[in-house]
């Protein structure tokens, strides 16, 4: 009876040990959303939780669906994330980009917390999206910026993707009640995107997204002049040649 007693206490410890450490496994995503107002931008976001591990992926469709070209997103907020609280926080930028600054915060209690991505005091982390006309984002001051190709993503292992990794410390991350915001700019009033409550200014766009049409920089004008210009003089020399 003794062995039975001290087997049975063992299993009781184990499950009460599993309770304690209980994640709400899945997966949320939100792609094609757009914030509304001249300033709103669109993007794609995923959301993956796997035990303590957390997944987070941000494509900025700034253009997309007529929305406006210029815009950056410097915040990525979960609403309703249930009890949990977050640490470790890591990032993988898009190719060619750096893991710029970004802080991980956690606000409210029970179960109504929130978790937040923001780009740091001191550096203003922010991503763009290539289909935007690099001057019109490179003069805001110590901006670190990432570029997502100016595209639509092709799916979560597409290398596009702003990444951002971290770590469920305690609590539950409840998938079911969460939902995305955002804040974009660039101006010193941001834009919010809220995708659910009373505050909801964002939604999911339908059709397909195609790309807007890229402005290019007076350098690249400047370019494509000269370069049609050469052509130009190679088809009068021939011309003269055949005369």
């Amino acid at each position: 009876m003794t062995g039975i007693g001290r087997t049975i206490g063992m299993l009781g410890g184990l499950l009460l040990a599993a309770a304690g450490t209980a994640r709400a496994d899945g997966y949320r995503e939100w792609m094609n959303y757009c914030s509304s107002g001249s300033l709103g931008t669109c993007a794609s976001v995923q959301l993956q939780v796997i035990g303590d591990n957390v997944t987070v992926r941000v494509w900025n469709l700034a253009g997309f669906y007529g929305s406006s070209p210029n815009t950056i997103i410097r915040a990525i907020g979960f609403l309703n994330v249930g009890s949990a609280t977050v640490k470790s926080l890591s990032i993988t930028p898009p190719p060619g980009g750096d893991d710029n600054d970004w802080d991980l915060d956690g606000a409210g209690s029970g179960n109504a917390r929130s978790v937040w991505l923001r780009g740091e005091d001191d550096e203003q982390g922010a991503i763009a999206s290539a289909c935007t006309n690099a001057a019109s984002v490179r003069p805001m001051d110590d901006d670190d910026i990432v570029w997502n190709p100016c595209r639509a993503p092709t799916g979560p292992t597409d290398e596009g993707w702003m990444t951002f990794k971290f770590k469920v410390k305690d609590g539950t991350w409840n998938l079911t009640t969460t939902q995305l915001a955002w804040e974009n700019g660039p101006a010193a009033t941001p834009v919010s995107c809220v995708t659910a409550g009373a505050q909801t200014n964002c939604a999911a766009m339908t059709g397909e997204p195609i790309p807007p049409s890229v402005t290019p920089e007076p350098v690249s004008l400047a370019l494509l002049a000269t370069g049609l210009g050469g052509l130009g003089g190679v088809g009068l020399v021939r011309r003269r040649r055949k005369e």
